[in-house]
């Protein structure tokens, strides 16, 4: 025979946590110490403010090269040599005619 369930006990109300339990409420937080205004570099900082930039001197023009440069100017192409007529295969040739088919 099945017993019957026993009815369901409603949970306890919430209560507030007693003084000795692990989970005490969190201290309230400390306010904001308000910022101190920001104070200009002192000279030894040595976050010092930056040195001016010196101005870009301007480039020198180019100039040719020297004779004695490791570069110097691209000695001219030789003329090409003419190609020499295309002479017929010779029969104990490597490439000998195909066999027709």
């Amino acid at each position: 025979m099945v017993r019957p369930r026993s009815p369901f006990s409603p949970f306890s109300p919430w209560s507030p946590f007693s003084p000795w339990s692990p989970f005490s409420p969190r201290s309230p937080c400390s306010p904001w110490s308000p910022l101190s205004p920001l104070s200009p570099l002192s000279p030894g900082s040595p976050f010092s403010p930056r040195s001016p930039c010196s101005p870009r001197s301007p480039l020198s023009p180019c100039s040719p090269l020297s004779p004695g440069s490791p570069f110097s100017p691209r000695s001219p192409c030789s003329p090409c040599s003419p190609l020499s007529p295309l002479s017929p295969l010779s029969p104990g040739s490597p490439f000998s005619p195909r066999s027709p088919f």
